[in-house]
């Protein structure tokens, strides 16, 4: 599978001061409200600005990702200036109204699914059963949390979000190479 687009911004990060629920993602990964920081969030918000300034992926810029070989190229002018490595973290079927871990989903290729396996085991090991189950209902909630949480324990540079008219696709980017 291969995809290209235009990007966007993507560096939010959460301020406000609602307290995590004990036993959540929410001690992990924030509220999902846009506005909740926790030491993940903080420190996954900061690599993705680092990412974005430090690159200079404005809206000016496309992009190109390939599933085939888990990389991604990004382009200003028709030229690739920036490469990197994907992990997919997980999707969310519009139709289905699920998330979709990619260590549940067979038909990916093995390239894309990088070290997913240890956001299970973090699960595993912390208790957090959204990080073992191989889906969930797509809450808000939940899969903004989701892809934080695997970022964070992935140490990922940062996170692409792919929407779709069926699935969105969450990534985390690794190894980023000036070309």
């Amino acid at each position: 599978m291969h995809a290209s687009g235009r990007a966007d911004e993507r560096s939010e990060v959460c301020r406000c001061p609602r307290q995590p629920v004990e036993g959540s993602l929410d001690t992990f990964a924030a509220c999902g409200s846009c506005t909740c920081r926790t030491p993940a969030r903080d420190r996954v918000g900061q690599r993705q600005v680092a990412m974005v300034a430090d690159h200079g992926l404005g809206r000016d810029v496309q992009y190109h990702w390939s599933m085939d070989d888990a990389t991604i190229a990004w382009s200003r002018g028709g030229r690739d200036f920036l490469h990197g490595r994907i992990t997919v973290i997980g999707s969310v079927d519009h139709v289905q109204q699920t998330w979709l871990w990619s260590w549940a989903n067979d038909p990916l290729p093995p390239a894309v699914l990088g070290d997913i396996t240890d956001v299970r085991r973090y699960g595993e090991e912390h208790a957090i059963p959204l990080l073992v189950w191989p889906s969930f209902r797509a809450e808000q909630k939940p899969v903004a949390q989701a892809p934080i949480v695997a970022a964070d324990v992935l140490a990922a540079v940062g996170l692409w979000f792919e929407p779709g008219d069926e699935v969105d696709l969450h990534f985390a980017i690794h190894d980023l190479r000036r070309v």
